[in-house]
């Protein structure tokens, strides 16, 4: 993709822009190591280049932090996986669980998507994940959602009794490699009398 004719250049960063383009950070610097950390850095060559095809038209200025919740939402299901990430980190951000229920359909409107982890993770991040929604989510048919609801309960660090009960059968029944392995991880992190029993439903 790229070829530097330059000594001193030091990629530290690369990502994909919204406009296709990939963005690559230069620390461009005479040193390739680390010297004493109070030594004096000239931060004066540090430069960015911009990498698109050839005759690429630019892309229409936007404003992502200005638009609406609703907005944002739109912007999910937007082909250019930039915008549903962006939108997906602002929406987290604002913390507005007036899009919970909006969020909640996602998860199982296409259930065998992506879009419904990507819902799951927003509405977690938005505070809106409870023991109510858990409990459906444990019965998810994507095992990825069902593995993330599992390691999003081990961060409370305690389930009621209904849910322990459900991780204990999950335990029991779950085929998934890495559900399996989500479930003995969250083990780690609930109250004994639960961990006890999900770890023997494992070890079946």
């Amino acid at each position: 993709l790229l070829k530097a004719n330059d000594p001193w250049f030091a990629p530290t960063d690369v990502t994909l822009g919204p406009d296709g383009a990939v963005y690559l950070a230069d620390w461009h610097d005479a040193r390739t190591a680390h010297p004493d950390p109070d030594a004096t850095w000239d931060r004066s060559n540090g430069r960015i280049y911009r990498i698109q095809k050839a005759g690429a038209e630019r892309a229409a200025t936007f404003d992502l932090a200005a638009e609406s919740n609703a907005q944002l939402l739109g912007r999910l299901d937007c082909e250019n996986d930039w915008f549903a990430r962006w939108a997906r980190r602002l929406l987290a951000e604002r913390e507005n669980l007036d899009i919970a229920p909006e969020l909640r359909r996602r998860i199982f409107a296409e259930p065998n998507t992506p879009r419904a982890v990507d819902a799951l993770w927003t509405l977690y991040a938005c505070g809106g994940f409870d023991a109510e929604l858990a409990a459906e989510l444990l019965a998810h048919p994507n095992d990825t959602v069902r593995g993330w609801a599992v390691r999003f309960l081990g961060e409370s660090g305690v389930v009621a009794p209904n849910l322990a009960s459900q991780l204990v059968t999950m335990a029991r029944q779950e085929t998934s490699p890495w559900l399996v392995s989500q479930l003995a991880s969250v083990c780690q992190r609930l109250p004994a009398k639960d961990a006890v029993q999900m770890a023997a439903a494992l070890a079946l």
